[in-house]
């Protein structure tokens, strides 16, 4: 199970835990979800502006990514787009990804 974890009014988005290994559909969900991480995370560091703050936790599989923008509408537009991708996700393979969004 992956778990996301979006604070709109921090730009900070957490994921942690794998989306299932093993059978056809749970390695695209893994993928994809990897995927759209990896997108995000060189997203915003290849902005000089978004400050970005990436952490690994070395306790297990988790990621934590911070956004400092100077262009806030920007950086929110980028995170739109990756968060539309795991909402499909979610859709899709509710069974190995739940997103829990704040209020922002």
């Amino acid at each position: 199970m992956t778990e996301l974890r979006w604070d709109p009014a921090r730009f900070r988005l957490e994921l942690r835990g794998h989306a299932g290994r093993g059978r056809k559909g749970e390695d695209l969900c893994c993928a994809a979800v990897s995927a759209l991480a990896f997108a995000l995370v060189n997203a915003a560091r290849a902005r000089e502006d978004y400050h970005a703050a990436v952490e690994l936790d070395p306790a297990g599989p988790a990621l934590r990514l911070r956004c400092r923008p100077e262009d806030e509408s920007a950086c929110r537009e980028m995170f739109r787009t990756v968060l539309t991708g795991f909402r499909l996700l979610r859709e899709q393979y509710p069974e190995h990804v739940r997103l829990e969004e704040g209020e922002g």
